[in-house]
This record gives C-alpha cells, structure tokens and sequence, in this order.
C-alpha cells in the first residue's frame, strides 16, 4: 500500500470514528449538527494537546421543528430541546457538569439550568474517539419573564466555586428571543386618574429588550382613537431624554398604517429613578401611574419605590380606527410594557 493510499484509510477510519452510531440509551449520533462549536476548550493536564470532553456542536427543536436559522429565533412559550454531540478524548466514566445560560445581549441577566454530559450512572463509559449524543430541555417561559430580543446562548463547563477564572465556553450562539405576554389587569383607580375617558384599554405585560417584537390586535378599540396612551417603565440601562425607546407601528400594511414613538423622559422613565441622584440620570421623570415598594431602604430605612409610567402619543390627523399595534424595541434598555389605552380626544 503506497502512502497515499495509507493517508485515504487514515481520513476514512477518522471520519467514520467521528459518525459513530452509541448505544439508544445515550441517544443518536450519526449526521453533523447543526450548529458547529467554535470556542476554544481548555486541556486536561493528564492528557496534553486534548480536553478531556469536545462538543462537536448542537442541533436545536422547538414543537417538534429542528431551528435552523443562523440566528435562532426561539418561542418563549415552548420549551427548547438541545441535543449535545460530545466527543471524549479519555475514557470518561462518569459525567461532569455542564451549564447553559442565556444572556441578554447588554449582558446584564441571565438564567442558568445545570446539565451532566457523559455516561448515565450504571451505564458503560463512553470511549476514545466516539461521538454521543445527549438532549437537555430547557424552560424559555423563565427567561422571558427576565428578558427578550437579541440574546446569546452559552454552553460552559461548570467552574468550581474555588477557581480563579471561568473555563472557555464550549459554544457561544447568537439568538433572538421571543417576548412572553403575561395578562395583567390595569389598577382601576391608576386608570382613572391618569386616562379619565379612557375604555378599552389593552393589558399586556411585556418584557422587551433591544429587537424584541410584539403585536396585539384591538378590534374592540373605538372607530376614532387620537391618541394612545402608554403604561411603561425602564430597567438597567436609561434612554437619554426625548429618545425613543420604541417604534409603535399601528395597522402595519394597511392603507391607514403610522409610526410613532414611546419617548424616553416624556412618555416612560427608569423605575428606579429614585434611586439615583438627579444629576446621573439622562432624562426627567415621567408622569407616574402607579408605585411600588423596591427591597432598597434610603437613608431613613424606608423602601424606596419603584414607578410605572404614563404618556401619551398624538397619532395626528385625521383620527384612526386602530387594528393593531405593533411594539418594537429599538433601544439598548429592558422596556416592561403594561398597556395601552385608545383615547378619543
């Protein structure tokens, strides 16, 4: 056999070493997933030039549906499925620990579920060379309930609580999360104060980050809504004052459609905005439309309060039969959204 035939073999043995079909009990191997690991790995000190544990990569489901885009867009509302290909480079016996954690994309929240990768116990050790499958499932309702929009996925090895400094990632995914709507009614007396006409109003919570989406149909709003009214506070990070915080897009293709924007310092504000001294803050405070106790004490050791905001968005002339409403965060902040109103004056 020449050289070149023996390189052929050599390629081939790899390749098929690669696609290796484990046992049903560890799951499937056998085609490439669909999103390959690019993050370095750190090497075991007993086996050098190797770590001791490679994800080859992940392919993702929701409902049934491999996600296939090269952002992946997940559904708050259904859980993710994750299958793992892992590669040992020893001969693991037992599992080690294993986190994945999505992150907004300011990196500022994040929601963490802890995971195994290797053998289940009692099962044989998973050998040099052979690739395993294992799924994980992982609640998204958690998440959304934190943050949505633009968002990374990352898959790590558990540090120990003594280490320094973190491993290396073993996949890192730029995703997009969908927001998860929470039914919540509007504080009667909050309403009447600060839209005293108002009927109808929309009650929606709604946790938006930057490139979070969302639409609600109104087909019981009134025939002539001037203006809309807007509950709604900011968290982490404050929009300078009279920027947009979001695009609200009303009947959205129709021949009546419109643009508008939520304002930062007129329409909404940070709710903590009692917590910071007049002079760090961007932007003014918006009229308030309901008040909370916060788990900080001020200086008296009272709980300082938490606000939620209302303003309001002339739609101009001439008054519009509103369909729908169309909330897009285009701001570098966690907007929560909590209603609308239609006004007809």
């Amino acid at each position: 056999m020449t050289v070149a035939q023996k390189n052929v073999v050599w390629h081939v043995t790899l390749l098929v070493s690669l696609l290796t079909v484990v046992p049903p009990a560890q799951g499937q191997a056998g085609f490439l997933p669909r999103f390959p690991a690019s993050a370095p790995l750190p090497r075991a000190a007993d086996t050098p030039g190797l770590p001791p544990l490679q994800l080859l990569g992940l392919s993702l489901h929701q409902a049934g549906g491999e996600v296939t885009a090269d952002r992946p867009e997940f559904d708050s509302s259904v859980p993710l499925t994750m299958t793992a290909f892992w590669m040992p480079s020893i001969r693991l016996q037992a599992s080690v620990p294993v986190d994945v954690t999505m992150w907004d994309h300011l990196n500022l929240i994040s929601q963490t579920r802890g995971f195994r990768a290797g053998p289940e116990p009692g099962a044989e050790p998973w050998q040099v060379g052979s690739v395993y499958t294992q799924q994980y499932e992982i609640p998204l309702a958690p998440v959304a309930s934190q943050f949505s929009g633009l968002s990374y996925l990352l898959v790590a090895p558990k540090s120990a609580s003594n280490t320094a400094s973190p491993l290396p990632p073993f996949q890192l995914l730029h995703t997009l999360l969908r927001p998860a709507i929470i039914e919540r009614a509007l504080p009667k007396e909050a309403m009447r104060a600060a839209f005293p006409s108002a009927s109808g109003a929309l009650a929606k919570h709604v946790r938006m980050g930057m490139g979070s989406d969302v639409t609600f149909e109104t087909p019981e709003w009134p025939e002539h809504v001037r203006r809309i009214g807007i509950i709604s506070s900011l968290s982490y990070r404050s929009v300078a004052q009279g920027e947009p915080v979001c695009r609200v897009l009303i009947n959205e293709g129709g021949p009546d459609a419109r643009t508008v924007h939520l304002l930062s310092g007129t329409m909404t504000a940070r709710c903590d905005y009692d917590l910071f001294q007049r002079k760090d803050l961007n932007h003014e405070r918006a009229p308030i439309f309901e008040s909370r106790d916060s788990a900080q004490l001020d200086k008296d050791g009272r709980p300082t309060l938490l606000h939620t905001y209302f303003g309001v968005i002339d739609l101009g002339a001439p008054a519009l039969r509103v369909r729908s409403l169309r909330f897009v965060c285009d701001s570098e902040t966690i907007l929560d959204l909590y209603g609308a109103v239609p006004l007809l004056e």
